[in-house]
């Protein structure tokens, strides 16, 4: 089962149809209720609790439940169901396989259904998400979603056209808004996820107030491993810092990421059980200002391919130089004073100087240069 052909038929019908059927016993639930999944204050309501146990280990009797472990456990499809709760609850202790997946079922339904339920293409959509869920779980690869919180760049007009997998979209609210068309659910389910997947470490920045937040995504298949799971979170770093450190070369400005992480198999709903989102406060930088993609949009686009073919050691002192002297550039001029250290603003001119350089050798280039960072 290595076909990841998403627009064919289920690759297991049986469990497509048991989570029909726990969709439709969620849908009666809600209308018994006469919710209004229309509303922000519906779709704020997620996470919930659906097929999952509450409490305990070991899934009781339920005709649901069963059904959903039936068909994941079939004789065709337990390796690969197994694989994928080595993979992703490699962090989880005390439960058993069929309680995991059923946790794994309850992620992807506090994921699909509010983007989904109540749209006039309601089906369509979630059908759509089964069919990635699905691939993710039958198959050799899974489905990476890079997610990171970005201050000090923006894009208020559309000019980055997604790239390699990369693109920007902004999640915002408006609690009086109907939100009954998908365009309006991807912005406002991002939004509401990030808020309640994000919290504060250490200092880290409350974001439980903000109105709206640029995000940063990057998709990718990448192969199953036993250790995927640390693998989508040095992947989440690699890709959030390779973007920043392009972001301030092309703009000058001090962009950073106030929240990073990641969506995969059994991390793609909000909630503090699903999507991966944590603070670096270490990564932070309190002064500033913004740019829009108005002036680097282009730029990245010609830039970011041959940036993610570049490992990221290569790149780490000039990394850390940027952030250095933009840090620098908010301290008082007798800390700034180092013996044999370039001034910040120098350092910022010379990086921005190589970069524009290096775009212009990109737009002439036959193949990726991965070292066109290393002169900065």
């Amino acid at each position: 089962m290595n076909d990841r052909n998403e627009s064919a038929a289920p690759l297991n019908p049986s469990l497509y149809a048991a989570v029909l059927d726990a969709k439709a016993s969620i849908v009666q639930q809600f209308k018994a209720e006469d919710a209004d999944p229309n509303s922000e204050a519906f779709l704020a309501r997620f996470p919930f609790v659906f097929v999952e146990e509450i409490h305990g280990v070991t899934p009781t009797a339920d005709p649901l439940r069963a059904s959903l472990v039936k068909a994941a456990f079939s004789e065709e499809f337990r390796s690969r169901t197994q694989e994928v709760i080595d993979i992703f609850y490699a962090n989880h202790a005390g439960g058993t396989p069929e309680y995991y997946f059923l946790d794994l079922v309850d992620d992807f339904l506090n994921y699909a259904l509010p983007r989904s339920l109540g749209l006039p293409d309601e089906d369509t959509v979630f059908d759509e998400l089964y069919r990635h869920f699905e691939a993710d779980l039958f198959t050799d690869s899974y489905t990476l979603h890079v997610i990171a919180v970005i201050k000090n760049a923006y894009d208020h007009g559309g000019r980055f056209h997604p790239t390699n997998g990369l693109r920007f979209f902004w999640a915002d609210s408006s609690p009086n808004m109907v939100v009954n068309s998908l365009r309006l659910r991807n912005r406002v389910v991002p939004f509401l996820e990030i808020k309640k997947s994000a919290h504060p470490f250490f200092g880290g920045t409350d974001i439980s107030t903000s109105h709206s937040f640029f995000v940063l995504e990057f998709k990718e298949q990448r192969k199953k491993k036993r250790d995927g799971l640390a693998d989508a979170y040095r992947r989440s770093e690699e890709i959030t810092k390779k973007t920043v450190l392009a972001l301030r070369l092309l703009t000058g400005a001090p962009v950073y990421a106030e929240y990073r992480g990641f969506r995969a198999l059994g991390h793609l709903s909000g909630g503090s059980s699903g999507m991966v989102l944590r603070n670096y406060p270490g990564e932070r930088i309190d002064k500033g200002f913004g740019s829009d993609a108005e002036s680097w949009g282009h730029a990245l686009e010609r830039l970011f391919p041959s940036l993610l073919s570049t490992r990221l050691d290569s790149i780490a002192v000039v990394y850390d130089k940027i952030d250095d002297a933009f840090r620098r550039q908010h301290q008082p001029p007798e800390r700034q004073e180092t013996s044999g250290t370039a001034a910040p603003d120098s350092i910022l001119r010379a990086a921005a100087k190589r970069c524009q350089t290096s775009v212009t050798e990109l737009s002439d280039a036959q193949s990726p240069h991965p070292d066109l960072f290393l002169a900065v």
